[in-house]
């Protein structure tokens, strides 16, 4: 393409609470319980179906090839000798609600290992359980079944959903994908505000991306880093102008009536919904929460305003992904 251009992007997300976390600083990935480093890749990983931990690939190669692989290396429990064994140890994890089980079935379901058929529906359904159970990562996998309709019809804005939800969570490979999509699409700066947090954190296919976009256009790269720079040098403005919401701030709830909450979409309960989650505040959540179920009795009631009573519900849907998610950036869990 000659003379890349820099249109905006018809995103759904722009302005939504979780396009307002999506640039925040990337969280650090978790730690390898044996070597105390930093996990290479959120998606590269050996899960161990013994005692529930996830290990770097690099202690798993040391200790298998100085002791043959004749046990766990971190509970020293026999190693699984047949797939069967494995099959029957990742179950009781995932009827112990183990989010990484679920994805670790799930792959070997989408890859055909562990002797098991191909079934990329039933993988997606162990995906989607892995999300349930506070599973960051699970989000890329579903993102990229969408993005690439692995066994599900594609959808692009679900695919961003969850490609956005787990880059928010610390996943690099979704973020890359999310550049990847927005260099394809000729939004480079856009691509450029990806490639620069992932690169940055230390992913290589990001470092070589950005590599080749400065040398195949160097003067819309240059442009591009400008405007970047610029826009992180001004303040974030709120989804509602006419609300400000200080990080310490309580009681919102308290303050508007239930006609000043659902109203025009319900933003203003979405934008409490999220202080609340970002401050920890579990009573003003709760009094949220309390407040929806009685306005969704409500139109269930009155029954004429099915538009709206969809729109609540997919509002709450996202707002608890988007809750996961930030609980999991945190290190909590969800109350």
């Amino acid at each position: 393409r000659e003379g890349l251009s820099l249109p905006a992007e018809q995103d759904p997300f722009v302005g939504t609470l979780i396009d307002d976390e999506l640039f925040a600083p990337t969280p650090p990935r978790p730690d390898c319980p044996i070597c105390f480093l930093a996990m290479p890749s959120w998606t590269c990983f050996a899960y161990q179906p013994c005692c529930g931990k996830i290990l770097c690939v690099d202690c798993m190669h040391a200790h298998y090839k100085s002791s043959s692989g004749c046990c766990c290396p971190f509970c020293r429990a026999p190693a699984t000798v047949t797939n069967d064994e494995r099959f029957k140890l990742l179950q009781k994890r995932i009827n112990l609600n183990d989010g990484y089980a679920c994805l670790e079935l799930g792959r070997h379901y989408r890859t055909e290992s562990l002797g098991l058929k191909l079934d990329y529906g039933k993988a997606l359904e162990l995906f989607h359980q892995a999300v349930e159970l506070g599973s960051i990562v699970a989000h890329h996998f579903i993102g990229v079944a969408y993005l690439l309709a692995i066994g599900v019809k594609g959808d692009k804005k679900k695919s961003l959903h969850h490609l956005r939800l787990a880059a928010i969570g610390g996943v690099l490979e979704s973020r890359y994908a999310l550049a990847a999509q927005a260099y394809n699409s000729g939004n480079l700066q856009l691509a450029l505000k990806h490639l620069s947090i992932s690169a940055k954190a230390g992913h290589d296919e990001s470092m070589k991306l950005m590599r080749g976009i400065r040398s195949k256009y160097p003067k819309e790269f240059e442009k591009a880093l400008r405007a970047i720079k610029k826009t992180s040098e001004t303040p974030a403005l709120s989804l509602d102008p006419g609300v400000e919401l200080k990080e310490n701030r309580v009681g919102i709830v308290d303050e508007w009536s239930d006609e000043e909450l659902f109203s025009n979409g319900g933003e203003k309960f979405v934008l409490g919904f999220q202080n609340a989650i970002k401050n920890g505040n579990v009573t003003e959540r709760a009094k949220l929460q309390k407040k929806y179920k009685e306005k969704i009795d409500h139109l269930v009631k009155e029954g004429d305003d099915e538009g709206q009573l969809q729109h609540l519900q997919d509002e709450m849907r996202t707002l608890n992904e988007f809750a996961a998610a930030w609980m999991g950036r945190e290190g909590l869990s969800l109350p």
